[in-house]
């Protein structure tokens, strides 16, 4: 039998049990039971507006994918490229940061020497960063660029005497010569610094001068009565000059004043 037209000529719309959804959440299912009830469907449409603004349908939610780990290609196509974007630029008019590439470098140095280049770059007036930066570089043998981070620490720092000592210390094989006038510098500075005694000592006999390296190994041994370093040096001269019996009494004193051995 047809449903009757309701009061002001709208039609009712019955909705049976047997036809509600089974699956929709709770708040829809709840308005379909509502509804039921009230054949005037038409005249609930803006509760059904605002329900469905009210209670939106559950979205899904998925976490971020985790971020790719890097692989050995990627690893090393970053090594090849320049450590530090900036080392075209001129430190404050002075030296130009130093261009250093890590390729074949093991990750932790290739690390290290990137923070040091970074360091310098971001504050080029700090002597201490120039320093770091060279003691970085000398570290791993890079002795082009390490010369040029301690020469800049020196010149911006013109009264301590580790940065020309060092410099001096990174030479020291490869160019005796200009490493000595680095020693001497260092002791210009700091005259009672004893490792640059020493030092200057070693270099004067690399460059032949052992006239002179005699009285600075007796500089040496007067700043540290106990150096081993200054009786081996002093018993080498003496052997050279064909004074055995001084030598071997240098050589004696410098077992005398060796630590013992580890057993």
């Amino acid at each position: 039998m047809p449903d009757r037209p309701a009061p002001g000529g709208r039609a009712t719309l019955p909705v049976p049990r047997r036809d509600l959804p089974r699956r929709l959440p709770d708040s829809w299912r709840h308005l379909a039971e509502f509804l039921r009830f009230y054949p005037y469907f038409a005249n609930f449409r803006p509760i059904f507006r605002l329900l469905r603004v009210a209670t939106p349908l559950p979205r899904a939610s998925f976490p971020p994918p985790p971020a790719p780990r890097p692989t050995r290609s990627s690893r090393a196509a970053r090594a090849a490229l320049p450590i530090v974007a900036l080392a075209p630029l001129l430190a404050c008019g002075g030296a130009e940061i130093p261009t250093v590439t890590t390729e074949g470098m093991e990750p932790a140095v290739a690390t290290a020497i990137e923070r040091a280049l970074e360091s310098a770059a971001g504050d080029p007036g700090d002597p201490a960063h120039w320093g770091r930066l060279g003691m970085t570089l000398h570290a791993h043998r890079l002795v082009e660029p390490a010369r040029t981070a301690y020469a800049e620490a020196a010149r911006l720092d013109d009264r301590d005497a580790i940065w020309p000592h060092l410099h001096a210390r990174l030479l020291e094989s490869a160019d005796p010569e200009a490493a000595l006038v680095l020693a001497e510098e260092a002791l210009r500075r700091d005259p009672a610094l004893a490792p640059s005694l020493a030092l200057r000592a070693r270099l004067l006999e690399s460059v032949g001068r052992s006239a002179e390296a005699a009285p600075a190994w007796e500089a040496v041994r007067a700043a540290n009565p106990s150096s081993v370093e200054a009786a081996i040096g002093l018993g080498r001269l003496r052997l050279a000059a064909g004074d055995l019996p001084a030598a071997a009494a240098e050589m004696e004193t410098a077992v005398r004043l060796a630590p013992p051995a580890a057993a």
